[in-house]
């Protein structure tokens, strides 16, 4: 491997280990792009697997990583894209989480995560998790002279958003509590009530582990189902636990 092809190895490491790429992909691809090139700097075997073992991608998707790589994508949390990574008419649009991670040289880096639940939605087959071909970097020692308490925090937690939501016996959302424009903006409970959930699966909702439909038609409790949210900041989403209690009349029917 040639010394260029370990620091992309090293970064993809460090990339891997990041919480929120970790928590979005669970399980999936990884790339990041080198926007000097125009092409993808590390992939690991899913997003191989995805790019059909190429790395040659749409010229308008080329354009809008080249775009969220400039700054459009944050390092402080995770973007969605909707984005085609192969050629051809009937190429799919994926649902990716892009986010900016730091290189050793301070650069920003693009960083792209696809679910686990793609790879199914498109039929693609996950090949065996594959060994890091590097490990990250070491943290540097820390400096011998104390470093300076911060003055205050730069940022506050997010406080967690609670709603309530209620589905009919053909899966459409029929209920949400207003409090869910927090999170998702003013519009969002006018916009969504009445709405299949097999509609909003991929277009609002992010179901990265699959079986949310499974679990919305069946009739018995379920907790702790994690799905991508999206917000009413365009292109981001958050991470809700849905929980749910059928409510069954007296023949024990939904």
């Amino acid at each position: 491997m040639s010394e260029a092809g370990q620091d992309w190895a090293r970064l993809g490491a460090t990339a891997a280990q990041d919480a929120t790429l970790a928590s979005y992909a669970a399980g999936g691809a990884l790339l990041l792009w080198d926007r000097d090139a125009g092409q993808p700097g590390f992939t690991n075997a899913a997003a191989r697997a995805l790019l059909a073992g190429t790395g040659s991608l749409p010229a308008t998707t080329r354009q809008r990583l080249s775009l969220l790589a400039g700054g459009l994508a944050s390092p402080d949390r995770l973007r969605l894209e909707r984005l085609r990574l192969t050629a051809g008419f009937a190429a799919a649009l994926v649902t990716c989480g892009c986010k900016l991670v730091t290189a050793a040289d301070g650069t920003p880096i693009l960083a792209i995560a696809v679910p686990a639940a793609e790879f199914r939605r498109l039929g693609i087959a996950l090949p065996q998790a594959e060994a890091d071909p590097l490990p990250p970097p070491e943290a540097p020692a820390p400096a011998t002279t104390p470093a300076e308490e911060p003055a205050a925090m730069a940022t506050t937690p997010a406080r967690a958003v609670r709603f309530l939501w209620q589905s009919d016996a053909q899966a459409r959302l029929t209920s949400l509590s207003p409090n869910l424009a927090e999170l998702a903006g003013p519009d969002a409970v006018a916009q969504l009530v009445g709405r299949p959930w097999a509609d909003l699966i991929g277009a609002v909702v992010q179901d990265r582990s699959g079986g949310l439909l499974e679990r919305l038609s069946g009739t018995t409790t379920w907790s702790g189902h994690e799905v991508l949210w999206r917000t009413a900041t365009p292109g981001e989403g958050a991470r809700v636990e849905l929980s749910g209690v059928p409510v069954l009349d007296a023949a024990r029917q939904v």
